[in-house]
């Protein structure tokens, strides 16, 4: 019974071995190359660092016409203090200088107050246009579709993200896509060279490297990283 049991085990284990080692009856999948797209809206950032740059040479105005405005009421407190001193020893005829001195002082803290409410109205501004900076510097935008320009085929999006990873076409060196954002329509053509390889499952991966551009509407475009291989992210910027 036990001779017989070991017999119909080893039948079995030749049975899987010889499943597996014949490649035409394995499953095999194609995995193809990928590239990541980030679009960096470079008229709106230019744009948004000029507002930036009005708004930092405005504090720096105002935290000058205050430092100016605090030195002056040291200056005036004193003489206050002074004029004060010198009526109260019978200098009545100074009761007109010590008015007016008061009047300087309660008006620079006028002025004192109002350069401090626009500081802060300011620096709020200014907080509120570095968080967007920082989004459009990321690259965080909607792209409404991207398209093959050689086959038509295209992929629509309704949500934002930071990188649009792309499928390369395997069986070429170049493939051409179109963009529309933001109803403006852009487009570029992506060259790179391919290669083959087997997994352990006997999957096919492709990996892409050299990867370049050649024509493009966009107003420039950097390849990061410059030299890539198969194993590499590699990530287009386009600004726009």
């Amino acid at each position: 019974m036990i001779i017989k049991k070991l017999g119909w085990f080893s039948m079995v284990l030749l049975l899987l071995v010889w499943g597996c080692n014949d490649c035409e009856e394995c499953v095999t999948t194609v995995d193809a190359p990928r590239v990541s797209f980030v679009f960096l809206n470079q008229t709106s950032l230019d744009t948004l660092n000029t507002d930036l740059g009005a708004i930092d040479a405005s504090l720096t105005e105002l935290q000058t016409m205050a430092t100016s405005l605090t030195a002056s009421n040291v200056t005036l407190d004193s003489l206050l203090d002074s004029l004060t001193a010198r009526i109260a020893r019978g200098m009545i005829e100074l009761r007109d200088d010590s008015m007016a001195t008061a009047n300087k002082i309660e008006a620079n803290n006028q002025l004192l107050t109002s350069n401090a409410e626009s500081q802060n109205s300011l620096n709020t501004e200014r907080s509120d246009l570095t968080s967007i900076i920082a989004t459009v510097e990321s690259g965080n935008l909607l792209v409404d579709t991207v398209t093959n320009i050689e086959t038509g085929t295209f992929q629509t999006f309704a949500d934002s993200a930071t990188a649009y990873k792309l499928p390369l076409d395997p069986n070429n060196a170049a493939i051409s896509y179109a963009f529309s954002i933001a109803s403006m329509e852009y487009d570029l053509t992506v060259t790179y060279t391919t290669s083959t390889s087997q997994s352990a499952r006997r999957n096919i991966l492709v990996g892409a490297e050299n990867i370049a551009y050649t024509t493009t509407s966009f107003d420039s475009v950097r390849v990061d990283p410059e030299t890539n291989n198969t194993n590499a992210t590699t990530t287009i910027y386009c600004s726009f």
